[in-house]
């Protein structure tokens, strides 16, 4: 073993010393984008997604963090939209979320981030949108007490452009700690999609959630967040019914209960069936040609 592992060791030096060690990293890359491209194909034959309406089947990535982009497109497709307005809570640098996608679909809507360089990129780089009254930002630090006040204000403030109504069609969260008790504390709209990033590494049927805390910050372990099964029952008590989570095993989807008629969802709706366990390895946006800002100019009309 010894003997093979120089032999490996010295390949690896020759093609340094051949390519560089950007073009030996280039190349690694594109072998494991073949690689996890196999490894979702076997995955997505196996037994478990053969009912042809299992939402994961749908998943892509275009500006998501995995394959959130086409499973909300699936979603959409089944229930329809009405005024095609999101609000989403901890957004990033603006570049890889839920909703960067739907902005460039002509969607609009609110995004409250605590980041204050996060804030700087975002506003730099989607000024056209900001300013066109499409998208509303804060700078702010959510937690339950002031996350509605912000929403409500957000709302308003694009519904001058928009013309929307507290029926919102897509809520998306990810604050990685106090997520479940700040979506329970919006009331000023009334989601007909909800998008939580759930703990994976507790599975159904355990019930698990991060005690509240105003100051939570995530510090990388898996005190993060709610179990799957916590978040189907409570968000189920708010009236909506879990119809599947990603392949990567990080976002859960609700819809309202309201909505869901003539089968448009595989049941039934709980943690069990339609939990996916934590695949974070898996590659998302990353396949292909690199996600940048200018690609947003390949929207423009």
């Amino acid at each position: 073993m010894k003997f093979l592992i120089n032999i490996i060791e010295k390949i690896i030096r020759l093609h340094r010393k051949i390519l560089g060690t950007q073009q030996l990293l280039d190349i690694q890359n594109r072998i494991l984008q073949i690689e996890y491209a196999k490894y979702r194909e076997q995955l997505l034959a196996g037994d478990r997604f053969q009912k042809s309406d299992r939402l994961p089947k749908f998943g892509y990535a275009i500006y998501s963090q995995f394959d959130e982009d086409g499973i909300i497109q699936e979603i959409f497709r089944r229930i329809g939209t009405t005024n095609r307005s999101f609000v989403e809570i901890g957004v990033g640098d603006g570049l890889e979320n839920n909703t960067l996608f739907l902005l460039t679909q002509g969607w609009s809507g609110v995004w409250l981030e605590g980041n204050p360089k996060s804030i700087k990129i975002i506003k730099n780089n989607l000024s056209n949108y900001i300013s066109n009254k499409k998208l509303s930002i804060y700078e702010i630090f959510v937690t339950k007490d002031n996350v509605d006040q912000y929403i409500k204000k957000g709302i308003e403030s694009v519904s001058k452009y928009q013309g929307q109504k507290s029926e919102l069609d897509l809520l998306s969260i990810d604050i990685d700690g106090n997520d479940l008790e700040v979506l329970k504390n919006i009331k000023s709209v009334n989601p007909r999609v909800i998008i939580v990033e759930y703990n994976a590494k507790i599975p159904p049927p355990i019930h698990f959630k991060v005690k509240y805390n105003p100051s939570h910050t995530w510090n990388g372990d898996f005190y993060i967040g709610a179990s799957l099964k916590t978040f189907e029952e409570e968000i189920g008590q708010m009236g909506y019914a879990l119809v599947g989570c990603n392949l990567n095993g990080n976002n859960a989807f609700f819809v309202r209960k309201d909505l869901i008629t003539n089968d448009q969802f595989p049941g039934p709706f709980t943690a069990e069936y339609h939990f996916e366990p934590p695949r974070y390895h898996m590659i998302g946006q990353n396949i292909g040609h690199e996600t940048t800002f200018n690609t947003l100019k390949g929207y423009e009309k």
